[in-house]
């Protein structure tokens, strides 16, 4: 999939799940939609030349995703926006493979740091305005352009269940969850 020109994030948000197929961005509901479980991001797939050739929610054996549910569930927006940070400064040499990326004489990728030789803290989360974020999570928007996020305004006003964002550039939103 290396020859589409998605943004970047659609890529580093597809993980692999056991629950679903989404290890590759994929289109339903008309929209291009990348997530691992934490992270979802999404665009109009008509901005893509090649949108055609993306694969399509088709597998009839795997889970799909009820992503507009699951959207709506978090309630709306508050309207109020809050600046993100950029978390470099947290992040400290990987004590798997002391800093060098690679774990062995072949040098082969370090599991942990997947051959960066820097890691996150233990308790990596950050509080911004009113919710907590996971920093890699932080890390990866402030790296694909995000600077600011508003927070979703629960049903029940507890504490909000996730945050939405917006690339005004590129034409892709997305949310992620808090911790």
């Amino acid at each position: 999939m290396s020859e589409f020109t998605l943004p970047p994030i659609f890529m580093r948000a597809a993980k692999p799940r056991r629950n679903y197929d989404v290890a590759w961005p994929f289109i339903l509901n008309g929209y291009l939609n990348a997530t691992d479980a934490a992270i979802l991001v999404w665009m109009p797939p008509d901005q893509i030349p090649e949108a055609d050739r993306l694969p399509i929610w088709s597998d009839p054996g795997r889970k799909l995703p009820d992503l507009a549910a699951t959207v709506k569930g978090l309630g709306p927006l508050s309207g109020e926006f809050f600046p993100l940070q950029d978390v470099t400064r947290f992040r400290g040499p990987c004590e798997e493979c002391g800093g060098s990326g690679s774990v062995n004489c072949r040098h082969e990728p370090c599991v942990n740091c997947v051959g960066m030789g820097w890691a996150w803290p233990e308790n990596d989360a950050i509080r911004l305005g009113p919710v907590i974020l996971a920093l890699n999570y932080v890390d990866l928007l402030w790296t694909h352009g995000i600077r600011e996020f508003s927070p979703a305004n629960p049903p029940n006003s507890g504490y909000p269940r996730a945050v939405f964002f917006t690339h005004e550039t590129e034409g892709w939103s997305g949310i992620l969850m808090t911790v």
